[in-house]
């Protein structure tokens, strides 16, 4: 049986729109991934950049986004460790909003286009996210999005 759960997650301030577009979709993978549907089960609301209503860290705004989606409740703690491990991410909370869910193969949130997350995409996206800057690199860009740390 399947859990509604709903997550909001605050990423850091002032990141390009190319790096929310793409930790956006790596969030719905996985969540999407968890209820094992080929279809969205996964609604997202993008809350843009706010004002915190206190200082976490030193950051005193930041990127929020809404995630309601279907898992079993022993995925939750994969996620919770992601969001803890993830650079981008500056405060995360979920919540469990109903229990014994079982939704539909068919059934999807009303307003979210499927998505298929693809390494090729987000690797043109970096690219060009470079051409901007000419002293990155598109490694640069995935150690930034994907939180990976050489040595």
């Amino acid at each position: 049986m399947l859990n509604s759960y709903e997550t909001i997650f605050i990423l850091k301030p002032g990141l390009d729109e190319i790096v929310v577009d793409v930790i956006k979709r790596k969030y719905r993978k996985l969540l999407a991934g968890f209820s094992g549907r080929t279809k969205s089960g996964v609604h997202t609301e993008d809350w843009g950049e706010k004002k915190l209503a206190y200082p976490i860290s030193t950051y005193k705004n930041g990127y929020y986004l809404l995630m309601e989606f279907y898992a079993p409740e022993e995925n939750i703690s994969a996620l919770t460790e992601a969001f803890t491990h993830d650079p981008n991410i500056i405060k995360h909370v979920v919540v469990r909003k109903a229990e014994d869910v079982e939704p539909s193969e068919d059934s999807t949130f009303e307003d979210d286009p499927e998505e298929e997350f693809e390494y090729a995409e987000v690797e043109a996206e970096a690219e060009a996210f470079c051409e901007q800057d000419p002293h990155k690199k598109p490694v640069d860009v995935f150690d930034l999005i994907f939180g990976i740390k050489e040595g």
